[in-house]
């Protein structure tokens, strides 16, 4: 699980250049991921959580020309973030009430742990709130440097985009090691990210430059475009060849499990995401599916 907070990495423009990521590095430790969640018309508050598989034909077709982007957006062809608050490190706490007074919000720990499970760590860190200025013009070009030709951006001159991700409190167990590996896991909550962008232009218009982007095909991605409510609605790209999917109930709301396309044995990394009050809720290790929803299950 990649926890680390280098600016590179908290955030990325998705493949249209605007789309506004919210979630975190820390959420999947699967590195092809493409994540984005934006909200083009006020105030982006997150509701709920939208699964898009990508063939691996799509995702192989358009993987080259993405790293030639992340190589564009690593000299700042697109300009470079304002920091109006740097990410802090973590600090480390005693309890729930310590954590809850420090995140700004109730934090919950597990009620059930597997056997032998010791938590090695209970912290609680300041996530980055960011302003990022993008002109149109570079935002078309990078469009066409994907292969997108027939998407024309809004008429604007720039867009102004602020992002907030209040704080990040991390709970890491570590079981007993079986032969010699020793397995770990992770309680991660998040406070809802907001997110901003000036003027207001229509978002469907930029889910489906970046879903095409991606590979989607054109129909399908104008369709899958329009379905999607941008304002309340995190959108997570699934390469079908890096990992597999689906939706589950878990601590009263609707999730979604994860789990990468493993090449070796063992239990392959899962990841169990969900959203409830404001918060959103991660599950992560090499346990089994019904592991982590028995743990989320027993938060309190």
């Amino acid at each position: 699980m990649n926890r680390s907070t280098a600016r590179p990495r908290w955030w990325m423009p998705a493949a249209a250049g605007i789309i506004v990521v919210v979630l975190l590095a820390v959420l999947f430790s699967f590195a092809s991921v493409r994540q984005a969640a934006a909200d083009f018309l006020g105030i982006f508050r997150l509701q709920k959580i939208t699964i898009i598989p990508i063939s691996p034909e799509q995702w192989e077709a358009q993987q080259g020309k993405l790293e030639s982007l992340e190589a564009l957006m690593e000299q700042g062809f697109l300009g470079e973030p304002t920091f109006l608050r740097e990410p802090s490190d973590p600090v480390r706490v005693k309890d729930a009430n310590e954590a809850s007074r420090l995140a700004g919000f109730r934090v919950r720990v597990p009620g059930y742990l597997p056997d032998g499970a010791v938590r090695k760590e209970f912290s609680v860190a300041a996530g980055p709130a960011i302003r990022y200025e993008v002109e149109r013009d570079k935002a078309q070009s990078v469009l066409e440097l994907l292969g997108v030709t027939d998407i024309a951006l809004p008429n604007v001159e720039k867009l102004t985009v602020e992002v907030d991700i209040p704080s990040v409190v991390l709970q890491e167990y570590r079981l007993p090691a079986e032969g010699g590996t020793e397995t770990r896991f992770a309680v991660y909550q998040v406070l809802n990210p907001t997110a901003a962008v000036e003027p207001a232009v229509d978002p469907a218009v930029f889910g489906e430059a970046a879903l095409r982007a991606l590979g989607v095909p054109a129909e399908e991605a104008r369709r899958l475009a329009g379905s999607v409510d941008w304002t309340c609605t995190l959108v997570i790209p699934v390469p079908t060849n890096l990992a597999a999917f689906r939706e589950v109930s878990v601590d009263g709301s609707a999730g979604v499990l994860l789990e990468e396309v493993a090449e070796e044995a063992g239990e392959p990394m899962r990841t169990l995401l969900w959203q409830k009050d404001d918060v959103i809720y991660m599950v992560a290790g090499r346990l089994r599916g019904s592991e982590l929803v028995h743990i989320a299950e027993s938060l309190r």
